[in-house]
Order: structure tokens, then C-alpha cells, then sequence
């Protein structure tokens, strides 16, 4: 995936993928800021405690300033790129070339700016294959508007049915919760939403929201007949789930022209997750739910943000 094959590549796709317009990004920058970032978001994981699921660990792919920390190499892409083999080979290109900033002349291509984006994905223990992988971008321009914005989600064809991506998700809203975050969106298809619907809804926790533009005439459910389980559970969230054509009032703060999303609620479904307090432990729901395990604790507040560089710029 070299430079002059993602010029050609973007040329042809650029387009489809709806990309969102940040001129006179420096990519250079983008690249030191993103390792500063995913450094102290790989801290934060680490304070949320133990992790008991024996199949996978979750850890924040990271290319970090300290010597003593490995960089990613070659090996390590290749298994992100394993994961994504579900996506078109543009996003892939996306995705492992701009989000990973290994090839920051790549990132003129995307117009996107992942200056606070990270890789979290949950690693195999017994084979260390990334199983299961997330592109998550941090906004927080905004106060009182501050968001994680998941833009891609991947789980290995053969580890599939396992609840992966829904345990990812889980640590990714516990991971919010304890950075003082507002609320987690999800960029979905209209193939997909099924999906996120059916996300455990914890007790106590904000009503989710749906945002899709009017533009998008085809309906959720159209061509579900031939699964009717699927279409079921669909049908079960949507009623569970505020719909909205455009943002409503609560949420336009979250709606930064100046930042916007890297797709829009007329190109794809804004699904939003307002979070609860830190009373609502989102990560023991999902270990519950999808792999039946009860973390022995549930987690502490018991950190400090004064020991961080990056405090003024991140959660």
C-alpha cells in the first residue's frame, strides 16, 4: 500500500466515501498529536482495572514517544488489515494508512483529521491476533459536547458469534465514561443499525438516539423479510430508540461545522449514546451479557488528571 497506489486509489473513491473537507491539515503534526493522544488514552484503559475475559485483552494500538515502546510495524498493520477485510479496500487504505499515521503523506488524501483518533481492539491471548478492532475519533471542542465518534467496526470472519464487538463496545463507553466523555456515536449503515440497536441498555442510562437524514427515503427495514429474527430485534430497538430527521436541539452543539463528522447524518445513521454518570457500570454489563463474567470490582475513580501533559487538550 504504498504512497503512489493510494494517490490512485483515492482519486476513484474520494467521492464515495463522502469525506469530510479539512483544508491545510498538516499531517506531520496530526501524527505527533494522535501518538500524544492514544499514549494517554492507553493509560486510561490500563486505569479501568483488570481485564478477567480470558479469551482477549483490549489495548489501544498506539505509536508512542517513548523509546522502550515498539512502534507499528509492518505485522501489526497486517493484522488491523485482517480485521477490516470486511470494509472496500479504500477504507481499509483509510483506515490502516491515514488512522494509523504509519504514512502521514497519506492523510492529504483523506482530508480527515485523526489528530485524536485511536485503535482499540480486543487481542487474542493464547495466539495474539487482533480479533476485533474500532476506529474512534475524540471530539471535545465543544464543552459540554464532548464525544467519541466511532466511525468503523470489524470483527474476524472466525471469531465472530463470540460477542467481541459488543464487549469492544463496551469498554469503549466504559472508556468514556471514566474520560469525563458525554456521549458515544456510532456512524452505522442501514445494514448494521440491526445491530447497534440490540447493544445492552443499561438501567438507568439516557435514552438512545437515532439521527437520519431525510434524504435517506429507504426504510430500515426494507429487505428484512427473508430474516424475520433480525427484523424482530430491529423493529424491538427502533421502539426503544428516539428518531429524529435532523439533530435536535440537546445534541446541535455536538453538530461542529468547524469539526465535523467523517460522514454525515444524510450519508449515513448517527446513532447516539448518552451516557449515565459513573454510577452506570457499562463494561460488568457487557461482560454479563456477552460472556457471562462478572468483574470482581466494578471500577474507581480514584485517579488524577494531574499528571498528564495533555490535559487541556484531551479527555
Amino acid at each position: 500500500m504504498g504512497l503512489k497506489f493510494c494517490r490512485l486509489l483515492c482519486g476513484r473513491n474520494v467521492g464515495e466515501l463522502d469525506v469530510s473537507n479539512y483544508e491545510n491539515l498538516n499531517p506531520y503534526l496530526m501524527k505527533k498529536s494522535a501518538r500524544q493522544f492514544r499514549t494517554h488514552m492507553s493509560k486510561k484503559l490500563e486505569q479501568l482495572g483488570p481485564q478477567p475475559q480470558p479469551e482477549v485483552s483490549c489495548e489501544i494500538i498506539f505509536e508512542g514517544d517513548d523509546p522502550s515502546v515498539q512502534n507499528i510495524n509492518e505485522d501489526e498493520l497486517r493484522r488491523c488489515a485482517r480485521v477490516l477485510r470486511s470494509f472496500s479496500t479504500s477504507v481499509q487504505n483509510e483506515i490502516v494508512g491515514a488512522c494509523l499515521l504509519s504514512r502521514p503523506n497519506d492523510v492529504n488524501f483523506y482530508k480527515y483529521d485523526y489528530a485524536t483518533s485511536m485503535i482499540i481492539g480486543l487481542r487474542r491471548r493464547a495466539s495474539q491476533e487482533l480479533a476485533s478492532a474500532a476506529l474512534v475519533v475524540y471530539h471535545g471542542q465543544t464543552e459540554g459536547a464532548r464525544c467519541f465518534e466511532v466511525i468503523w467496526v470489524a470483527t474476524m470472519r472466525k471469531y465472530r458469534e463470540r460477542g467481541y464487538a459488543c464487549l469492544l463496545f463496551g469498554f469503549i463507553q466504559q472508556l468514556a465514561v471514566f474520560s469525563k466523555i458525554n456521549s458515544v456515536l456510532v456512524l452505522s449503515s442501514r445494514t448494521t443499525v440491526g445491530f447497534w440497536l440490540c447493544q445492552p441498555h443499561p438501567p438507568g442510562a439516557p435514552k438512545r438516539v437515532l439521527v437520519r437524514g431525510r434524504s435517506s427515503s429507504k426504510r430500515l427495514t426494507s429487505g428484512m423479510k427473508a430474516t424475520p429474527k433480525k427484523l424482530a430485534k430491529l423493529k424491538r430497538g427502533l421502539l426503544e430508540t428516539e428518531q429524529y430527521e435532523d439533530p435536535p436541539d440537546w445534541l446541535a452543539p455536538y453538530y461542529d461545522e468547524s469539526r465535523p463528522f467523517r460522514f454525515s447524518h444524510t450519508k449515513s445513521i448517527h446513532l447516539w449514546y448518552p451516557l449515565g454518570g459513573p454510577g452506570i457500570d457499562y463494561l460488568r454489563m457487557f461482560m454479563h451479557t456477552t460472556l457471562h463474567i462478572s468483574p470482581p470490582l466494578p471500577f474507581k475513580q480514584t485517579y488524577s488528571l494531574s499528571h498528564t501533559r495533555y490535559i487541556s487538550k484531551h479527555p
